[in-house]
């Protein structure tokens, strides 16, 4: 005969997903729009840059003549933009954070029925959002500029003009702000603003798990996966390990979801129950 516990745990795997998915909603839009207008801004910070390099670009046939940009050229011209927009990606991926931890933690404790409150100002929580806004906005310019790198390759592979290749540019950061609807793929502003969303609510539970733990509980986490074909073998095998101490790691290596970008996994948590 189903026990009822295990009851509790059926129920709250069925509704975990959509708990998430429902407490983020709005912090996902929120922070997709800022993020989409942070990319934006820094679209017209590197061309009105890019324009000091056009005299590289032959005058008769207006190509880019071989190896005429070099790669301290256009990255110290990005590493300024970079700097010009730092604030319009930092302040959204904080908020996103902040809000996200702070839901995360609220759905802990209910699931979880304990007595407890939790406060921002808590030194974990304080560090989780200053260290992991900074690291992510270094890693988001990072793959910018990566992809510029590889646009500026192709224009001196394939000799384009300097129209071509601005055009280029300006069409990769479009993407990157709204997408491309035809084709029916997602911005990458929401893909960022969903994957650190989810991020920071899992985070924001394990944190509960911790303070649980700290205050003398003996703790279990689980891995809840959506079931579908699109998850991944990582998640799978994380799954597949059942409940397990919280000390402990995941077989990924993770303490708690999400193992990568648009990861939709959540992490279950309950006292350990007593043996009869």
């Amino acid at each position: 005969m189903t026990t009822r516990l295990e009851a509790l745990d059926r129920f709250l795997e069925a509704t975990t997903h959509y708990r998430r998915e429902r407490a983020l909603a709005t912090t996902v839009v929120k922070g997709e729009r800022r993020l989409a207008r942070a990319f934006r801004a820094q679209s017209k910070a590197v061309l009105r840059r890019f324009v000091v390099l056009k005299p590289r670009f032959t005058t008769t046939e207006a190509r880019l003549q071989e190896d005429a940009i070099r790669e301290d050229d256009w990255s110290v011209l990005f590493s300024e933009a970079e700097m010009e927009t730092l604030d319009l990606f930092m302040e959204p991926m904080t908020a996103i954070a902040r809000a996200a931890l702070d839901a995360g933690a609220r759905e802990a404790i209910a699931d979880l029925g304990v007595d407890m409150s939790f406060d921002l100002a808590f030194p974990e929580a304080i560090a989780y959002v200053e260290e992991h806004g900074a690291a992510l906005v270094a890693q988001i310019n990072e793959t910018t500029r990566t992809g510029l790198r590889g646009i500026l390759t192709d224009a001196a592979d394939s000799g384009w003009s300097y129209g071509k290749t601005a055009e280029a540019i300006k069409e990769r950061y479009h993407e990157m702000a709204v997408g491309r609807p035809q084709e029916h793929i997602e911005s990458r502003a929401h893909m960022i603003a969903t994957t650190e969303a989810g991020q920071g609510y899992e985070a924001g539970n394990h944190m509960v798990g911790q303070r649980l733990a700290a205050a003398g509980l003996e703790m279990e986490k689980s891995w809840l996966s959506v079931g579908d074909a699109r998850v991944s073998d990582e998640c799978r095998g994380n799954q597949g390990q059942g409940w397990i101490p919280l000390a402990d790691a995941f077989s990924s290596g993770h303490d708690h979801p999400l193992a990568h970008p648009a990861c939709r996994c959540v992490l279950l948590q309950r006292m350990k129950p007593e043996e009869v």
